[in-house]
């Protein structure tokens, strides 16, 4: 008795090779190329100014204080007193100096994520506007790179405030919405993407 064998047909559809996939990588490559161009627009004429008008005041303001407040020689004092002055005034330079320090670095290495951020979100834009499939995997890594960015914005600002002398006017709520603003277009872009092929 012969058995005949079972055909099975089965029917591979790939989503991402239709006209309808590319238009949608097409449209969210051209979203993301505006994103980033304001991005980067923002980081520039905005955030790069602030930097240097806070690092430029508080430079002068280290200078200043470091020479208004040298050690005044004090023939009454006796030269343990005077070991104690010179001792607390090396202290406040060495104070001074990592504040300078802290005001002068911190901005721009959050500034420079931002610009990094920006960048890879262009290139993902462009990408995706010529509607390449890797378009998916780099709006994914632009994203993550936003909230890198946003990260080190919020640590940034928080670390001139802690350790730069920087006047304490920012609470949670202001933190919070540095965070929301920010990273608001890489959670869109991460939802955007699950559905992308």
């Amino acid at each position: 008795m012969t058995h005949s064998p079972t055909i099975e047909i089965i029917t591979i559809y790939s989503a991402s090779h239709t006209s309808g996939a590319r238009t949608r990588r097409r449209l969210l490559g051209l979203l993301s190329l505006a994103v980033a161009g304001a991005w980067v627009w923002g980081a520039h004429e905005k955030v790069d100014p602030w930097i240097e008008k806070k690092a430029m005041i508080g430079g002068i303001g280290e200078v200043a204080s470091m020479l208004f407040t040298k050690p005044v020689k004090n023939t009454a004092l006796t030269p343990e007193q005077r070991t104690a002055q010179k001792e607390e005034f090396l202290a406040e330079a060495a104070d001074s100096q990592r504040r300078a320090t802290v005001i002068g670095v911190t901005p721009y290495v959050w500034d420079g994520f931002a610009y990094v951020a920006g960048g890879w979100l262009g290139l993902a834009g462009l990408v995706g506007i010529i509607g390449l499939q890797s378009t998916r995997r780099m709006l994914r890594q632009a994203a993550f790179l936003m909230i890198l960015s946003t990260v080190m914005s919020i640590a940034g600002i928080w670390s001139v405030i802690k350790w730069g002398g920087m006047p304490p006017s920012a609470d949670l709520e202001f933190y919070a919405k540095v965070g929301g603003i920010q990273s608001s277009y890489a959670w869109f872009l991460l939802l955007a993407t699950r559905t992308l092929r």
